[in-house]
C-alpha cells in the first residue's frame, strides 16, 4: 500500500513525505529536484524503484547526490518481515513511502506540476496534503484518477477555486477532508454521487452558498455509511436537511456558524450512534429542547447549542442523556435549568454563560449532590448572567476534578468561600465583576495548579495574603478595582516565576518594590494605577524585556521620567498620567514598538519630542508644553488619537492634522491663524479646537469628512456662516460653535442631520427665526441658542423633540473611538445652568436642555412644551414672551432649573408647578403679574 503524506510544516518550504513499511534496515536516498514536471517523475521513480523479488531483498545502499539546494532528501526505508501478496505493478509488498523535499523558492504556479506525477499511482490508498501552502492554486482535477484512494486529506493547504467534479471518480473513498481552504462548492450532487462508502466528510469553511437545500438533502440520502459530517462555516441556510435523521451510522454532526433556521428535528437526537451534535451560532435556529431531547441516550456525549434561539428553560429530560459529558447552551437566552442536572454523573463541561439565569446560584441544579458519588465536572461557566446571592461553598469543595470556574459578570455577593485543598487541578478561577465582599482568604494559596486568578471589579477588602506567592504556576493575577489595603511588595511575587499579567490597580494598597529587586518572571502586562507607590518608579521594569503594557497612572510619582524607560523596546502602551512628572520629554526617538503613550495631567515642559513612527495614540494634555506643533505630526501613518489640550502651545495648526488623524483635541491652547484643511476624503471623527485664538471662516472642506461625529470650535474668533457642506456630515452628533462671531441663519438642512444630539450656538450673532426643522431631530437632547439675535416665535411643534420627551435617564457615555483599536475620547460639554457654566463629562447623557434665552423671541410659550417630560433645564429668559405660563409645564417632573425671567408674561403662576419636586431654581423676576408662588 502506498501512503504518501505531504508534510505539516507551515513554512514556505514544500515538503513531501513517503513512508515504506515492512523492512528491517535503513536506506537514505536523495534525488535532485528541478522545478518542472520531471521533478515529480523522480518522486514517482523513487516509489517504483524496488522490483519484486522472491526473498524480499532491497536495493543496495545509495549515497545522496550532493550540492543542489532544491533536493528531495530523507527517504527512509524500514525493513521488517515482508508480507508478500499478489504483485502489484512489479511490487510484491504492500508498502508506503516517505520522501521529504525542501524547495526553498516559492512554489506559486508550481504545485500542480509537482503533484501531477502522483496521479499515475493507481494503487495509492492514502494521500495527505494537509497543512501545506499551495499558494492559491486549484485542486488538480487529476486527483480523480486515484481510484483506489480510501483516504484524502487536503485540509488547510492553500487551495482555492471550485472543487473539481473529477473527485467524484473516487468511489472507494472513505475519508475526505477539504476544510480550511478557499474552496467553493458548485455541484455537490455530481461529485459526491459515487461516494457511497464515505465515512468521514469534512467540509468546514467551504463556501456552499450555491448549494440548494434539496440538493444537499438528496446528496446526503445516498451516504448511508457516513459516520462524521462537518459543514461548519459553510454559508448554509434554510432548514436542517431532514435526511440527516436517517443516517443511522452518524456519530459526529457539526454544522456550527451557518445561517440555518427553523427548528432542530427531534429525530436527530434519537440517532442510535450519535455522540456529538454541534449547531453553535446558528442564530435563527430554534426549537423546544423538551421536545427534541431523547427519552434515553447512552451514546450522546457532547451537545453544543450556543448562540442559537433556544430561549427557554433547560428541561428535566436532559437527565435522560446519561452519557453526556459536555453541555454548552451559552448565549441562548436560557432563563432556567433543572435540578435533574445532578443526575448527569458523567458531565465534565457545563457552559451556561451569557444567558438570563437569575436568583441564587446552586452548585449543580437546585438540590444537593448525592453523597458518595464521584463527579468528574471539570469546567463550569455561568458568567454573564444575573445570579445574585453568595457563592455556594459546595461549588469549590465538591468537585475535585475542577479545572475552570467562571462566575464573572453576575451580581454575586458575600465572601469568597474557602476552596478545598483537594482542588489539585483547578487552573482558572474567574469571579470578576460581581459584588463580592470580605477578604481573600489565605487558603487561596493551596490551589497550587492555579494559573489564572481574576477577582477584579468587586469590593474585596483587607490585605493580599502573602502565601499567594505559593502559586508558582500563576500566569495572570488580576485584582483590579477592589478595596484591598495594606502593603504589596516583592514578597507577594517572589516565587511567581511564570507570571505574565499583573493588575492590582485602583485599590487602597501601598506598593513597595525594592530598587534592587530582580523578579523571576517576565511580564507582558503590568497595571499599578492608583497604588500609592511609595518606592517611586519601579526600577525592576528595566529587567522586563517582553513587557508591552505598563500603567503607572495616578501614583503621585514625581521628578523626571527615567530615560531608560524609552529604551524598553518591547513597550507597546505606556501610561504615566495623573502624576507629578516634570522636565522635558526625550528628544531622542522613543521605543520603536510604542503605539500608545499617555502622559496627560503632569507638569511636563518643553516642546513635543520626536515620536515613535508606529505611534497610534498620544495624550500629553494638561501639561506645561510650549512652542509650536511639529509640522509633520500629521504624517505619522498610524497616528489615530492626538490630545494636546490645556498646554501653552502656539502658532498655527498644521493642515495635515485636520484630515489624517481621526481624533484630535487641541483645545485650550494659544493657537492662532485660520483653520486650513487642504485634503479631501478626510477620516477625522472628532475635532476639538475650542478656546484658542483662531479666526477666519469655517472651511467648506468640513463637508469632506463623512465620519465626523464631534466638531467643537467654541471660544475662538471665527467669523462665518454655517457652511452648507456640513449637510454632508450625516454622522455628526455634537456641533458646538459657542462664543465666536458667527452670523447668518440656522439653515433648514440642519433637520437632515438625524444623528445630532447636541447643538450649541450660544453667544454668537445668528439671526432669523428658529427653523421648525430643528424639531425633527430625533436624538437632540441639548439645544442651546442663547445670546444671539433670533426673532419670531418658539416653534409650535417643539414637542416633537423625541429625545427630550423620554423621561428615561440614559447611562450612555458620549465617546468617540474604538476600545479594540485604541483609546476612546470622552466628550464633555459646557452648559449654562442657573446662570453658571457647568461642565458635563461622563454625566452628559443625563442632561436634556433647551436654552433659548437672551434673544428677541416673541409670542407665547407653546402649551405642548410640557410634553417634553425629560427636560432637566429650560431657559426662555430675556426675550419678549407675552403669554401665560402653561399649566402643563408642571408635567416636566424631572425639571431642575426653570428660568422664565425678564419677559412680559401675564396671568397667575400655575399651582401645577408645585409638582416639580426636583426643581431647585425658578426664575420669574421681572416677568409676571399676579400670585407669587414660593418654592
Amino acid at each position: 500500500m502506498f501512503e504518501i503524506m505531504f508534510g505539516r510544516e507551515r513554512e514556505r518550504s514544500f515538503k513531501i513525505e513517503i513512508q515504506i513499511f515492512g523492512h528491517t534496515w535503513l536506506q537514505t536516498v536523495a534525488v535532485p529536484v528541478r522545478r518542472d514536471r520531471e521533478s515529480g517523475r523522480q518522486i514517482l521513480a523513487a516509489c517504483k524503484c524496488f522490483p519484486s523479488t522472491a526473498n524480499g531483498n532491497m536495493p543496495p545502499r545509495q549515497k545522496p547526490n550532493g550540492g543542489s539546494q532544491n533536493m528531495l532528501y530523507g527517504a527512509v526505508w524500514h525493513e521488517r518481515a515482508c508480507d508478500f501478496g499478489e504483485p502489484h505493478h512489479g511490487m510484491a509488498c504492500r508498502f508506503g513511502a516517505r520522501i521529504a523535499t525542501a524547495v526553498k523558492e516559492q512554489l506559486s504556479n508550481l504545485a500542480g506540476d509537482v503533484l501531477s506525477p502522483l496521479f499515475d499511482l493507481e494503487q495509492l490508498e492514502h494521500l495527505d496534503l494537509s497543512w501545506n501552502d499551495f499558494y492559491g492554486v486549484s485542486i488538480p482535477p487529476g486527483l480523480g484518477r486515484l481510484k483506489s484512494l480510501h483516504y484524502l486529506d487536503l485540509s488547510d493547504a492553500g487551495f482555492t477555486g471550485d472543487i473539481p467534479m473529477e473527485l467524484g471518480n473516487m468511489s472507494t473513498l472513505r475519508y475526505l477532508d477539504l476544510s480550511d481552504n478557499d474552496l467553493r462548492m458548485v455541484d455537490l450532487r455530481t461529485w459526491t454521487g459515487n461516494m457511497r462508502d464515505l465515512r468521514d466528510l469534512i467540509l468546514d469553511n467551504v463556501n456552499m452558498s450555491r448549494v440548494e437545500n434539496n440538493e444537499l438533502d438528496d446528496t446526503l440520502s445516498t451516504m448511508y455509511a457516513l459516520t462524521r459530517l462537518q459543514m461548519s462555516s459553510c454559508s448554509l441556510s434554510g432548514e436542517i436537511p431532514p435526511t440527516l435523521a436517517s443516517l443511522t451510522n452518524l456519530t459526529h454532526l457539526q454544522l456550527y456558524k451557518n445561517q440555518l433556521e427553523d427548528t432542530i428535528p427531534s429525530a436527530l437526537l434519537h440517532l442510535p450512534r450519535l455522540q456529538l451534535l454541534d449547531f453553535s451560532w446558528n442564530t435563527d435556529l430554534g426549537g423546544n429542547l423538551s421536545s427534541i431531547l431523547p427519552q434515553h441516550s447512552a451514546s450522546l456525549h457532547t451537545l453544543f447549542l450556543p448562540g442559537t434561539a433556544m430561549g427557554v428553560s433547560i428541561p428535566n429530560s436532559v437527565a435522560n442523556i446519561s452519557s453526556l459529558t459536555r453541555l454548552d447552551v451559552s448565549s441562548c437566552h436560557v432563563d432556567g435549568f433543572p435540578n435533574t442536572l445532578a443526575n448527569l454523573t458523567a458531565l465534565q463541561v457545563l457552559d451556561l454563560h451569557n444567558n438570563m439565569l437569575r436568583g441564587h446560584i446552586p452548585p449543580f441544579g437546585d438540590r444537593p449532590l448525592p453523597l458518595g458519588r464521584p463527579f468528574p465536572l471539570a469546567y463550569i461557566d455561568r458568567s454573564y448572567n444575573e445570579f445574585d446571592g453568595p457563592i455556594p461553598p459546595m461549588l469549590l469543595t465538591s468537585f475535585p476534578n475542577l479545572q475552570r470556574v467562571d462566575l464573572s459578570n453576575n451580581q454575586l455577593n458575600g465572601s469568597i468561600p474557602s476552596p478545598a485543598g483537594n482542588l489539585h487541578y483547578l487552573t482558572k478561577l474567574y469571579l470578576s465583576s460581581n459584588k463580592l465582599t470580605g477578604k481573600i482568604l489565605p487558603s487561596i494559596g493551596q490551589l497550587l495548579s492555579l494559573g489564572e486568578l481574576i477577582l477584579s471589579n468587586n469590593t474585596l477588602e483587607g490585605a493580599i495574603p502573602l502565601n499567594i506567592s505559593n502559586l508558582s504556576k500563576l500566569t495572570s493575577l488580576d485584582l483590579y478595582s477592589n478595596r484591598l489595603s495594606g502593603d504589596f511588595s516583592e514578597s507577594h511575587l517572589d516565587n511567581l516565576g511564570q507570571l505574565v499579567d499583573l493588575d492590582v490597580s485602583d485599590n487602597l494598597l501601598t506598593v513597595k518594590f525594592s530598587p534592587t529587586w530582580v523578579p523571576k518572571f517576565s511580564l507582558h502586562w503590568l497595571a499599578l494605577s492608583s497604588c500609592n507607590m511609595e518606592g517611586g518608579f519601579p526600577t525592576f521594569l528595566v529587567t522586563q524585556y517582553e513587557v508591552y503594557n505598563v500603567d503607572l497612572s495616578n501614583n503621585s510619582l514625581a521628578g523626571n521620567i527615567p530615560k531608560w524607560i524609552w529604551g524598553v523596546n518591547s513597550l507597546v502602551s505606556l501610561s504615566l498620567s495623573h502624576n507629578h512628572f516634570a522636565g522635558d520629554l526625550p528628544h531622542s526617538s522613543m521605543g520603536s514598538q510604542l503605539q500608545t503613550l499617555d502622559l496627560h495631567s503632569n507638569n511636563l515642559q518643553g516642546q513635543l519630542p520626536l515620536l515613535s513612527y508606529n505611534l497610534r495614540a498620544l495624550d500629553v494634555s494638561e501639561n506645561q508644553l510650549s512652542g509650536s506643533i511639529p509640522a509633520d505630526i500629521g504624517e505619522y501613518p498610524q497616528l489615530g488619537y492626538l490630545s494636546l489640550s490645556r498646554n501653552h502651545l502656539k502658532g498655527s495648526i498644521p493642515p495635515s492634522i485636520l484630515c489624517r488623524i481621526p481624533i484630535v483635541d487641541l483645545s485650550n491652547n494659544r493657537l492662532s491663524g485660520k483653520i486650513l484643511v487642504n485634503l479631501k476624503n478626510c477620516f477625522i471623527e472628532m475635532l476639538n479646537l475650542e478656546n484658542n485664538y483662531l479666526e477666519g471662516k469655517l472651511p467648506r472642506q468640513f463637508g469632506d469628512m463623512p465620519s465626523l461625529q464631534t466638531l467643537k470650535l467654541g471660544g475662538n474668533g471665527l467669523i462665518s456662516y454655517i457652511p452648507s457642506s456640513l449637510a454632508s456630515c450625516k454622522q455628526l452628533e455634537i456641533l458646538d460653535l459657542n462664543n465666536n462671531k458667527m452670523r447668518g441663519i440656522i439653515p433648514n438642512w440642519i433637520g437632515h442631520l438625524s444623528s445630532l444630539k447636541i447643538l450649541i450656538l450660544r453667544s454668537n450673532r445668528f439671526e432669523g427665526t428658529i427653523p421648525s426643522e430643528l424639531t425633527t431631530l430625533p436624538l437632540l437632547q441639548i439645544l442651546d441658542l442663547s445670546s444671539n439675535r433670533f426673532s419670531g416665535i418658539i416653534p409650535a411643534n417643539i414637542s416633537s423633540l423625541q429625545a427630550m420627551k423620554n423621561k428615561k435617564v440614559g447611562d450612555e457615555i458620549f465617546r468617540v473611538g474604538d476600545d479594540n483599536t485604541g483609546p476612546i475620547y470622552v466628550d464633555q460639554v459646557t452648559v449654562i445652568n442657573k446662570g453658571q457654566e457647568m461642565e458635563y463629562v461622563r454625566s452628559l447623557a443625563l442632561v436634556k436642555c433647551i436654552d433659548i434665552s437672551n434673544n428677541n423671541l416673541t409670542g407665547g410659550i407653546p402649551p405642548n412644551m410640557g410634553l417634553l417630560e425629560g427636560l432637566v433645564i429650560l431657559n426662555i429668559s430675556r426675550n419678549h414672551i407675552t403669554s401665560e405660563i402653561p399649566e402643563i409645564l408642571g408635567k416636566i417632573v424631572q425639571l431642575e432649573s426653570l428660568d422664565l425671567s425678564h419677559n412680559q408674561l401675564c396671568g397667575n403662576i400655575p399651582l401645577e408647578l408645585q409638582s416639580l419636586t426636583f426643581l431647585n431654581y425658578l426664575g420669574l423676576s421681572d416677568s409676571t403679574r399676579g400670585t407669587i408662588l414660593h418654592i
